[in-house]
């Protein structure tokens, strides 16, 4: 158990890795398109049409921030109205929570202005999450059929025990819906609820991805 535990940290530290680089690719993303879309609005230092589309950058719930900064390095449009024209805020900067992405608002060759975005990362841990229910299935089958083995040496439990085995396959086999009986409050009771508890997690651990990667589709959709 103590390899399985820890080859499973290094596939999450690798895929937090991986995330986080894929975040950081759409931090700069967004970035590049908020500073395509602010040039003009920028350029007639229009306030009124520069607002809406910070505004609707904001409302991905992983940005955290985004704000537009004209050619003197002064705010030109922030969410907070009352930092407008000053210097940009002290706090908007890359962290353990949060990714940064900058793209300059260039007129040719002449840089008229910069945008900066702040991407949340709690879709990395989030991700960590479920992955980390998906590793921990078949550390909790291998446990129940190790418990399964030395109870089998009990032969008034073998009936119960085949009962067991067969959700145990069932699981293997991608049986979602598949229950063990819970019969009395002994050992193989035990065994088959936590078992069931286990079917459980990972029902919900397979809804959570279904999500996840049906939320992911449509923020990538154009």
């Amino acid at each position: 158990l103590s390899v399985a535990a820890a080859v499973a940290a290094a596939m999450i530290r690798s895929e937090r890795r991986f995330l986080l680089e894929d975040g950081q690719e759409r931090a700069d993303a967004l970035a590049e398109t908020l500073a395509a879309l602010s040039r003009d609005p920028l350029l007639a230092e229009d306030e009124l049409h520069l607002g809406p589309i910070v505004e609707a950058l904001l409302r991905d719930r992983d940005v955290r921030w985004a704000y537009v900064v004209d050619h003197e390095g002064n705010v030109s449009y922030h969410p907070d109205t009352q930092l407008i024209g000053r210097p940009p805020p002290d706090g908007a900067a890359a962290g353990p929570d949060t990714l940064v992405g900058q793209a300059s608002v260039r007129v040719e060759d002449t840089v008229v202005g910069s945008v900066h975005v702040g991407l949340s990362t709690a879709f990395v841990d989030e991700a960590a999450r479920v992955t980390l229910r998906g590793l921990l299935a078949p550390l909790a089958i291998g446990t129940v059929l190790g418990l399964a083995a030395v109870l089998l040496l009990t032969e008034m439990h073998v009936r119960r025990i085949e009962q067991l085995e067969r959700g145990v396959a069932g699981l293997a086999a991608g049986d979602l819906e598949i229950r063990a009986p819970v019969e009395g409050r002994d050992e193989i009771a035990r065994l088959a609820v936590g078992f069931n508890r286990m079917v459980e997690e990972l029902r919900e651990a397979r809804r959570d991805i279904e999500q996840g990667v049906i939320e992911t589709f449509c923020r990538r959709l154009p």
